[in-house]
């Protein structure tokens, strides 16, 4: 029996295998997630690039400082193999992962995201205050 979901898992594992391409899960990816069911949310060519812009960004801003992928995995507490999917792109992030690789490599918000997409991500009320 597999997490006892032993008559369930085949069919799970075929509708998995129908689909191509990145997705994104709530609890991110693993093993488990054939085993159980799971709400998945593509991501489209747009959110792929931008996930690729931010993690060639963070690895310019890290080598920029001659920051190693360790060190930086230390100090925003995330695991080296995380850092590893960041800086290509691989992964979807959460906005406290970018806060805290954006203190660690102590660079401004615009040096990763771009000038143009800091708005697009905070939305307009939070950028000029609460009402």
């Amino acid at each position: 029996m597999r997490f006892g979901y032993s008559s369930f898992y085949p069919q799970f594992t075929a509708f998995c295998q129908s689909f191509e391409g990145n997705f994104y899960a709530s609890w991110g990816r693993s093993a488990f997630l054939k085993s159980c069911f799971v709400w998945w949310v593509p991501l489209s060519l747009t959110e792929q690039e931008a996930l690729q812009r931010f993690g060639a960004a963070v690895r310019r801003e890290r080598t920029a400082i001659s920051m190693t992928q360790e060190r930086l995995a230390e100090l925003t507490e995330l695991h080296l193999r995380t850092v590893q999917k960041i800086e290509a792109g691989s992964i979807n992030v959460l906005i406290t992962t970018v806060q805290r690789v954006q203190r660690s490599l102590a660079c401004p918000w615009e040096s990763l995201l771009g000038k143009g997409e800091v708005g697009s991500i905070l939305p307009t009320r939070a950028l000029k205050g609460k009402r």
